[in-house]
């Protein structure tokens, strides 16, 4: 899931102002299916046809208000949101948060195996998880070498204030104390689009059931927002 960006000065500006409550409608509209789509601003005409207009009971006519106020731009096959890029995150942009984010998190279950050690496993394994195993403890040892030689006097990388609040509360709400791991947990969180107030609603969820640690509150916030996402 995504979050379409808006100025809260928008409906002042001169492009909107004169705009009427059904083209507004459709320009929001269009906004978020961009930002649904992954398009770049792209909205074919077919969709506003069929999707866009529809969805807010509005005529697709509209889309020639939006086009003379400069908000949209004809093409041969649609329309282009003016400046999307400059204020939406692009497709490019979603997909480098989401690689981040899956690299980091690899990276802190690399690690924790690092603490809990190797299960010894009786059977032998299939060849693709040996392999796999194989990757996870190359990047284990390149982790722990660079961990070692690191000075512990030295500061890791500042919260924002978004994670200061939701550190905030995990201490009150829930009683754990954030660390180094965690406040990179919560800002790989924040850089993903979860929004502070789904992490701060799930740390009080977990702490009513009487939620033992970080780990089990980190994996609550994620498998509820992965399936927010494909109900969505």
């Amino acid at each position: 899931m995504t979050w379409i960006r808006l100025d809260d000065q928008f409906l002042a500006h001169p492009k909107v102002v004169g705009l009427s409550n059904d083209q507004l409608a459709l320009w929001l509209a269009g906004l978020a299916y961009c930002n649904q789509q992954c398009t770049d601003g792209f909205i074919p005409a077919i969709a506003v046809i069929r999707v866009l207009a529809p969805s807010r009971g509005v005529d697709p006519g509209e889309a020639d208000a939006l086009v003379a106020a400069g908000l949209w731009e004809r093409t041969q096959e649609g329309f282009f949101i003016h400046d999307y890029g400059e204020y939406q995150p692009t497709k490019e942009k979603l997909a480098e948060r989401r690689r981040q984010y899956r690299d980091s998190k690899q990276a802190s279950r690399a690690l924790a195996r690092v603490h809990r050690g190797h299960a010894v496993e009786s059977t032998p394994r299939p060849r693709d998880v040996r392999d796999r195993e194989e990757e996870e403890d190359l990047l284990i040892s390149e982790l722990t070498e660079r961990s070692s030689s690191s000075s512990p006097s030295t500061p890791g990388p500042p919260w924002t204030n978004c994670g200061q609040r939701i550190a905030q509360q995990l201490r009150e709400v829930a009683g754990i104390e954030s660390n180094g791991a965690v406040r990179d947990d919560i800002e790989d969180m924040l850089a993903n689009s979860i929004t502070e107030e789904f992490i701060v609603a799930k740390i009080r969820a977990c702490a009513r059931r009487n939620a033992k640690g970080w780990e089990y509150v980190a994996r609550a916030i994620e498998n509820d927002w992965r399936a927010m996402e494909a109900t969505a």
